[in-house]
């Protein structure tokens, strides 16, 4: 029997976001997010598995968190936040919340 675990809902959202690693940016575009990870489309792709820094650039904030690329699909990946405190756990709960209660404009996709 498979066991279930809880996630948290996901919020749709369209921002950009940048996957940092080894000193290369790989630019994407959130399309949900929730309070364990996101939901991409990138610019191009790197291998499950792989660890860097996740910058999501909303209008309203960025949140800048340890991420590691948990699938890859065609069209999309998926990101598992890495949080080493309950501060960062925190910060990545304020900012879905704020998705929830503030929506920013979609934004086409850009290089920053």
């Amino acid at each position: 029997m498979r066991k279930l675990e809880y996630r948290h809902p996901r919020k749709t959202s369209i921002f950009n976001i940048e996957f940092l690693v080894d000193g290369v940016t790989i630019h994407g575009v959130c399309k949900d997010v929730s309070e364990d990870g996101v939901r991409a489309g990138l610019d191009r792709h790197t291998a499950v598995g792989t660890l860097g820094l996740l910058k999501l650039r909303h209008p309203m904030r960025v949140l800048t968190i340890n991420a590691r690329l948990s699938y890859l699909d065609k069209a999309e990946v998926g990101f598992a936040f890495l949080f080493e405190e309950s501060e960062e756990r925190e910060a990545a709960t304020e900012f879905v919340a704020m998705l929830s209660t503030r929506p920013g404009p979609p934004l086409a996709f850009r290089r920053a």
